[in-house]
This record gives structure tokens, sequence and C-alpha cells, in this order.
């Protein structure tokens, strides 16, 4: 076995059994390949890299034959490389990327112009109905070219996934290989189907004021909500995320929060087909003193209930997931305490957890369904947003 394989699937199973043919062009973003290549191995892809001549002016075939087990494509041959690996073949490759992509390549693909085996493959690609996904990188004066922008266009309306890039010191450059990598395990993963549906996860502590300066709040991290949030871009749908503490994911579309009544703003215009209500949102809030109360002296802090945001985002989903945080719980009262909320605020599912056994990473927890059924876990936390998923495409008519 070629050593690249030591590191297929360290990070995850979602593209395992998944050929991933990576055509790179002659953007200085192709010193990122080796990089994106193992990221992809990393989430059990085979990757079959092609290059256009250019490209291996940037950087030499063999670093991509070290980091694939592959050497690249160059030159078509005899072997007719672009229809075996693209064609309309019962073993032809899952997705062809194309990252980066040159203003050049992008404009030959979006009119069948074949001059580079990337083009090429390009073309057989399209064709044939494969998965294509490509990564512009080049200046932000050509990606604004009216026939580059024209050509981008073109692609989109084919199907073909378009990540954006980063605009930066007037660039569009290279978005981070974690990026690439939702993209393309949205596009072929081993995931839940839930495209065309719309979702929202709500995320991180509120902060409830106690004067001007002071707040009650509590120790979320919001991992959890952010690996949520992941899952659902990687099952095809439509994500927002609501958070209130950094960072984001950057391929995510996000709105900010801080307490519980910017939670119920956002809540009277929201409408979604799911929704996981992760945030932990504060069960009292203080009476507010204005200004800033002195620090050197005593004082009672009066707290009152919160309305219950979850109750407020039944009526706006069609499945709604909730959580449960106890401190010291059994599997057991997790089970039970978790069914009680599940039932009492008409839930259609329920993690319950002891924060007491939740680290940054991995979590110990129960998850509720509607029948009542509760079904420990025990790992990272997304391996619990795969559970989540699973049970939300169950409910959703996803596949």
């Amino acid at each position: 076995m070629h050593p690249s394989g030591d590191i297929r699937g360290v990070t995850s199973d979602l593209l395992l059994g998944k050929r991933i043919i990576l055509g790179v062009t002659g953007s200085v973003a192709a010193v990122k390949c080796v990089e994106l290549a193992h990221e992809l191995i990393r989430h059990g892809a085979d990757v079959i890299p092609v290059m256009s001549r250019s490209a291996t002016r940037i950087i030499h075939p063999d670093a991509l034959g070290y980091a694939t087990g592959h050497m690249p494509i160059v030159e078509l041959t005899g072997e007719i490389e672009h229809v075996a690996l693209a064609g309309d073949r019962e073993d032809s490759a899952d997705l062809f990327l194309v990252a980066p992509a040159t203003a050049n390549t992008i404009s030959k693909m979006a009119y069948g112009i074949d001059d580079t085996a990337v083009t090429t493959v390009a073309t057989t690609a399209i064709g044939s109905g494969m998965k294509v996904v490509v990564v512009p990188a080049m200046h932000g004066s050509m990606q604004r070219h009216p026939g580059v922008s024209e050509a981008i266009a073109r692609l989109k309306t084919w199907g073909i996934q378009v990540v954006d890039p980063v605009i930066s010191e007037g660039k569009a450059k290279f978005p981070a290989v974690e990026t690439v990598a939702a993209h393309v395990i949205r596009a072929a993963g081993n995931v839940p189907d839930l495209s065309g549906k719309r979702g929202l996860v709500v995320s991180g502590p509120t902060y409830e004021m106690i004067d001007g300066f002071r707040a009650v709040t509590n120790l979320s991290t919001g991992n959890s909500g952010r690996a949520l949030a992941r899952w659902g871009f990687y099952c095809g749908a439509d994500v927002q995320m609501w958070r209130s503490n950094p960072p984001d994911v950057p391929f995510i579309e996000s709105r900010p929060f801080r307490s519980v009544d910017d939670l119920l703003d956002m809540v009277r215009s929201a409408d979604f087909d799911f929704v996981i209500m992760v945030a932990a949102v504060s069960d009292f809030k203080p009476t507010r003193t204005a200004g800033k109360i002195p620090s050197d002296t005593g004082f009672d802090l009066r707290m009152e209930p919160t309305p219950k945001v979850i109750d407020e985002l039944r009526s706006k989903t069609k499945f709604l997931v909730g959580f449960k945080a106890l401190v010291g719980a059994s599997e057991s009262t997790l089970r039970d305490t978790g069914y009680e909320k599940l039932m009492s605020s008409d839930l259609d599912l329920v993690v319950a957890n002891d924060v007491d056994r939740v680290m940054p990473d991995d979590t110990e927890c129960v998850v509720i369904t509607k029948d009542g059924r509760g079904h420990p876990f025990r790992g990272n936390k997304d391996g619990l947003a795969r559970l989540v998923y699973e049970e939300i495409a169950k409910g959703i008519g996803g596949t």
C-alpha cells in the first residue's frame, strides 16, 4: 500500500469508497493541492490528480504523486484516461474537483474547449453527468471580467458547484482546504440527503445583562453547534446558524445573538424545514441595573424566568430538535428527563447530556426519539451530528 493510505479515513469516513479526480490548473494556488489532497484522503477518498501543463510550472507532478499514490495525468494517451475516469461508465470516478481553477480553464469549461488534460476531463465529466466542483482562484479583476463572470454563471446553471473564493488584497484567493473538502462531501459524501431543505442551528450561550457591563451566562462553547451546522451543509441543506460565540463556520450563513430577547425577535420571522436548538439559553434573567454597579459593595441579584424560546420555534418548523443538559445524571435519568422534555415541548428529537461528561471535542449523551427509545451515544461531536441528521432525514423525507 502506498504511504498515503496511512492517513485514509483518519478524520472521517465521509468520502470512504469515493474516487475524486483532482484537476489542477496553472494558478499559484496550486501549491495548496498537496494539502487539499491530504484533507480529502483523511476523509477516506481515493484522489486521482490531473494537471494542466501550466500547473506543472507551479508544482511538480511528483509532489501530487507522493501525496495521492497516483502519478498525475498531464497528457492524454491511448489509455483514453478522460473516458476511463469521467466517462459514462460504471467504474468512473464519483466527482471531478477543479481546484484551483483559473479564469482560462473556467472559460474553456463553459464552452467545451479541450486543450489540456484538465479541460478534456471536464468536458467528459460534464457530458456524462458527473458531479463537478470548481474552485476559482485568480486576481479579483479577472473574476470581475464579464466573460469570466458569465462563464461561472453558466457552469452554475448546469448544476456545477462553484466554491466562492476568499476575496482579499484584490485577489480571489483559494479558500481553506477544509471549506473545499466540505463542498466535496456535500456533493458526493456518505451522508443523508437533505437537498432542498432549509435548516437552522441555534448555538452558544445567551448573555443576560446585570448592569451595563456584567452579564449572567454559562459555559457553552458552541462546538456542538458548529459540528451540527457543518453536517447540515454536508447533507445538502440550506443551513443558517444563529450563534452567540465565534468562530463562524466559513461556508455557513451566520447571524449573531446575545440575549433571550434577541432570539425571540429572530424567531418571529423564522421558517425552516428543521431546527436544531443546541443553544444553552438562560432560564432566568436579572433585573438590569442602569450604568455599572460599583465594585466595592455587595448587591442582591433578583432573577425572573425567561420565555422558552424552543416553544416559540415549534410552529416555525416541521422537525424540531432540542437539547437537555443535566448535572450528575445517570443514563436512565437522562433518558427519562429527555423524554419528558420531548413530550412537554412537542419535540421530534431530544439529546440529553450530563455536562460533567461533555468535553470540547467528545460527548456522552442519550438521543431520545418520538417512540420513547433512548440511544446512548459516546464519541466525538461529528458522530453525534451524523446520528441527529439521520433522524432528521427519516422525519422530513430525506434519504
